[in-house]
This record gives structure tokens, C-alpha cells and sequence, in this order.
């Protein structure tokens, strides 16, 4: 049983909040976690042409290891985020929105047994909750590479309703080049998950990986237009990404 709902079950809620608020801080003290955020924020301004004052969604924010050094950039625009992860998600509002207001949390309920959260409705019927055209960027770092395939197709539906005409999102992936599969790809994702390929059989969402052809007819399948791909050998992190436009 995971540590957190055994504390919930013997430890009052006050508690439970005190401690995973005092582990999230120490988190965010991190230098890697520092050192990462800091890293996603120079690739979106230097691979996506991220600009001060836009408007921008990031799809899986975690407790804002990217919001954090990007509110000292984003100085005339404003920013969402949302996660499935609520405790995260009360961290992120109780110690970045207090000092940036125009930086807001969003949590949902959604299934992902990666994170555990198994009885809560699917991502492929998930709408975001955010009007048509209102985003000048969208990013996604290392959320399609634990979603399979039909969330994944639902997911850039929903990215390109919320992007504004002429809007960009970078997106990470881990896809099956000619080169990644020579450094042996299928080997990390031996098993067919049905339009992807898994790293487990028994938890799907662990890592999930895409054809180079199948990324492209997704992207071209929601009229997405690829703007730029750069392969995760030459990124530290090793995820690829795909900046793309509507």
C-alpha cells in the first residue's frame, strides 16, 4: 500500500497535509529540481520561440517545477496549469500563486494507473477546462510518454481547440527513430500497446514510445503543422520534441 494512503488512513488530515507539504518544499529545494525547470524553460523559448507576453498552458504541471523559473520570464502574460495529482497541485497554488497571481493550479481527476489513480474517468473523454482559442502556447514535458495512444489523440484535440489561431505547443516524446532503434529502442519498448510501444506489459503507462510515421499522422490527423523536431540525442533528458503550430 503507498505511503501516502496509509497516512490518510492513521493520520489525521491536517497532518497528512503538514507532512506532504514539508516533502513537496524540500522537493522544490532540490538543485535538480532547479536545475530541470530551468532547462524546460530555456527550451521553450529557445526550440518554441516562447515570448514574455503570452498566454500559456502547461498540461501536466506537477508542483510547478517549470512554472517556478518561468514567472520570472513570462513578466506580461499569464499562465494555467493543470495536473492529476492534488497534492501537487495544493502546493503549487499555496506557494507560486501567492506570489504570482497571474500563475493558476488546476487539479483533475483522471485514470492513470502510472500515478495510481485508477478510478477516475479516462484522459480520452477529458475536456480541458478552458475556453476555445485562449492560449498562445501550450507545453507538455513527459505526458505523452506515459499516455497511450487514444488519450494521446483526444489530448492534441483538445490542444488545438485551445490554441489560438496561429498558437504553437512543444510537446516531448519518446519516438522510435531510425536512430533510437538502432540504439536499441524495441529493446526498452519490447511490447505492441496498440498505435505505441510499451517499456511494461503489466503497468502500459510506465513509458510509452511512438512510431516516427505515427507521430506525424497525429500530428497531421488534428491539423497540427510540425514546425521542428529535435531528436532526444541531442537534449539532454533524452525525450525528443516536436514543436508544432495551429
Amino acid at each position: 500500500m503507498p505511503l501516502r494512503t496509509t497516512l490518510r488512513r492513521l493520520v489525521p488530515g491536517p497532518l497528512v497535509r503538514a507532512w506532504q507539504d514539508a516533502r513537496l518544499t524540500r522537493v522544490s529545494r532540490s538543485e535538480e529540481f532547479r536545475r530541470v525547470g530551468e532547462r524546460s524553460v530555456r527550451r521553450l523559448i529557445e526550440l518554441g520561440g516562447l515570448r514574455p507576453d503570452e498566454r500559456v498552458l502547461e498540461v501536466g504541471c506537477g508542483l510547478g517545477r517549470i512554472a517556478l523559473p518561468l514567472a520570472r520570464y513570462l513578466t506580461a502574460g499569464s499562465y494555467e496549469g493543470f495536473d492529476i495529482l492534488e497534492g501537487e497541485i495544493a502546493w503549487a497554488t499555496r506557494h507560486i500563486t501567492a506570489h504570482y497571481p497571474g500563475f493558476r493550479f488546476r487539479h483533475v481527476s483522471l485514470h492513470n494507473r502510472y500515478y495510481g489513480v485508477v478510478t477516475a474517468p479516462p484522459a480520452e473523454a477529458f475536456r480541458f477546462p478552458y475556453a476555445d482559442a485562449e492560449f498562445d502556447f501550450v507545453y507538455l514535458f513527459s505526458v505523452f510518454t506515459h499516455m497511450l495512444r487514444r488519450d494521446v489523440e483526444h489530448y492534441l484535440t483538445e490542444i488545438v481547440r485551445v490554441l489560438k489561431p496561429g498558437g504553437r505547443c512543444l510537446i516531448s516524446w519518446f519516438i522510435l527513430t531510425p536512430l533510437r532503434l538502432e540504439q536499441g529502442g524495441l529493446e526498452q519498448f519490447p511490447y505492441e500497446g496498440g498505435g505505441c510501444r510499451l517499456h511494461s506489459e503489466e503497468l502500459p503507462e510506465w513509458e510509452v514510445a511512438y512510431g516516427e510515421a505515427d507521430v506525424l499522422q497525429l500530428y497531421s490527423g488534428c491539423r497540427l503543422t510540425i514546425r521542428r523536431m529535435v531528436p532526444g540525442t541531442e537534449l539532454e533528458g533524452g525525450q525528443d520534441v516536436v514543436v508544432a503550430g495551429r
